[in-house]
């Protein structure tokens, strides 16, 4: 019995050994497998560009005013190797003078009056789609100095049951100063001149994330 105990240990080292090797090999084959999906993966972002302008709006007896108007225009990049699938956006915009989703508002409008509001589903490798405006009136009577934007884009590649995001989140400030332009719409079946005045607008926080990054 004692001579055997030897050639027992040996036996058990081997095991240990084999179970060793197939768990580095696991592990690295892993690694491979996690590696080519990350070269291979869409990479979506969306550039936000803000916006802030009064446009007078006209009434019937002659008289207007201006409405301020925020928001901004969303462009989609896919700098991945394949294209983004499935895309879903979730947008949510607030400012300092209405406690209310002004995204929310802006997507009723489009609803009520386009049928649905212009939504990105998906972007090739490479791609840079148009920008997309979303802006909001302001409904209060006190002029917001300051506003949010927070977007989460969820989206799918190649590899199935395999999602990916991107979220941004932006505090703006609109600056007081502003160049006064004219820009013609139609109006009553001709064209007139309409006065728009642009405000600049100031990153004051932002933060971006994504799936890569946990």
């Amino acid at each position: 019995m004692k001579n055997d105990a030897p050639w027992s240990m040996l036996s058990g080292l081997a095991s240990l050994a084999t179970l060793g090797t197939l768990y580095f090999l696991f592990l690295q084959t892993t690694t491979q497998v996690q590696q080519v999906e990350m070269e291979n993966r869409p990479y979506l972002y969306v550039d936000v560009k803000p916006a802030a302008y009064d446009v007078i709006n006209d009434h019937p007896d002659g008289s207007g005013h201006y409405e301020l108007y925020l928001g901004a225009s969303l462009v989609y990049k896919n700098v991945g190797k394949t294209p983004a699938c499935n895309i879903k956006t979730e947008l949510h915009m607030y400012n300092n003078a209405v406690r209310t989703d002004d995204a929310k508002r802006l997507e009723e409008w489009f609803v009520n009056t386009l049928g649905a509001r212009p939504k990105v589903t998906a972007v090739f490798p490479q791609e840079t789609v148009p920008p997309i405006p979303l802006m909001a009136v302001n409904t209060s009577v006190e002029r917001p100095t300051q506003y949010w934007i927070t977007i989460r884009v969820s989206y799918t590649g190649n590899v199935p049951n395999r999602t990916y995001w991107y979220g941004f989140d932006g505090q703006y400030h609109i600056d007081g100063s502003f160049q006064t332009h004219e820009i013609r719409a139609s109006s009553k079946g001709h064209r007139e001149p309409i006065f728009r005045k642009n405000y600049r607008v100031l990153l004051l926080d932002a933060n971006t994330n994504y799936d890569g990054l946990g």
